[in-house]
């Protein structure tokens, strides 16, 4: 595949394990079709066009020849300047680097084309565990209002000097993730916190962390409290929910939430409204949502992979 080609393809699979569904994802794109056909040809002029045909607001080519083969890829979470000075001499050292597939957008800028785009998800998820609709309308849209899209280019202008191609994907593999967690717990049907965090620790890619010091933990709740009939998976929709959200999220019942980080606030606003909070650790979280991609991405064009920026690569098959 090319790079546009495997831009392309993260998409079209982050569209099918996206938890509202392929034929929403479609209205979605067909409204902001029309906001588009509806402004001047001022405002089109810097209207983001990659919006009319991916809806996801955090995926984008960061930079570099959209018809480059990728045959070999660096593949990180947290993509700065000295991954991409890695490449850059593993390529002039006779290791060919291709492009580097990046999860986070933060460092990069480019990825985070939209804020709204990025963040609508969690408008979905939450009237899923009883939030009613027009209030995570309203949540969410005051979450987008007080968000913009970052600014720092530093390392995508760093990239672009050396000739490295960079393709950024976080929803995508985020879904595959949320996705994956939600069916297993959905077959192994957990009962207490205990029970869950040990079920996330058996995953590969949480043993790895666990050799570093870092388990699934149940940051709120004992380990013989009971899940409660609702779960909440804080594991897509760009970032956290913010407090006023989740705040709505406890008030519909949910007995526990699943989050890769959470600050004392959140905390707090579990213990007051007697939900569990356990932590899915951030680095095997996005690990396995990028897994599930590359393995099905090496079903349809073979992809040689080299690890870095705490991404560890588990094959499925």
């Amino acid at each position: 595949m090319n790079l546009q080609q495997l831009y392309e393809f993260a998409i079209q699979k982050g569209m099918e394990v996206d938890p509202r569904g392929r034929e929403s994802l479609q209205e979605r794109l067909r409204d902001v079709r029309e906001e588009y056909e509806e402004l001047s040809e001022k405002d089109r002029a810097s209207f983001d066009l990659e919006r009319l045909s991916n809806p996801f607001g955090d995926t984008r080519i960061v930079c570099g020849d959209t018809t480059t083969e990728v045959r070999r890829a660096m593949v990180g979470i947290d993509i700065e300047g000295q991954e991409i000075l890695a490449a850059k001499m593993l390529s002039d050292q006779g290791t060919r680097v291709d492009a580097i597939l990046a999860h986070h957008a933060t460092a990069l800028g480019r990825p985070l084309a939209s804020v709204y785009d990025t963040v609508c998800v969690q408008v979905h998820m939450m009237t899923e565990v009883g939030v009613p609709l027009h209030v995570a309308e309203k949540v969410i849209n005051a979450d987008a209002g007080n968000r913009e899209p970052g600014e720092n280019y530093r390392h995508a202008a760093l990239a672009e000097l050396l000739g490295v191609s960079i393709l950024g994907v976080h929803t995508p593999t985020d879904n595959y993730g949320l996705c994956f967690t939600r069916a297993l717990v959905a077959e192994q049907q957990p009962a207490k916190v205990k029970d869950l965090t040990e079920l996330l620790a058996e995953l590969p890619e949480c043993k790895d962390s666990l050799r570093k010091g870092i388990p699934p933990k149940a940051l709120v709740g004992a380990p013989k409290d009971s899940l409660g009939d609702r779960l909440y998976y804080c594991l897509t929709g760009g970032w956290n929910p913010t407090p006023t959200a989740l705040k709505k999220i406890a008030e519909a019942g949910v007995g526990t939430v699943v989050m890769v980080s959470a600050t004392g606030e959140h905390e707090q606003l579990a213990r007051d409204h007697h939900m569990n909070l356990v932590r899915f650790p951030h680095y095997p979280f996005d690990s396995l949502g990028i897994n599930l991609l590359l393995d099905d991405l090496n079903r349809e064009s073979p992809l040689d992979v080299v690890p870095c920026s705490n991404f560890t690569r588990v094959e499925r098959g």
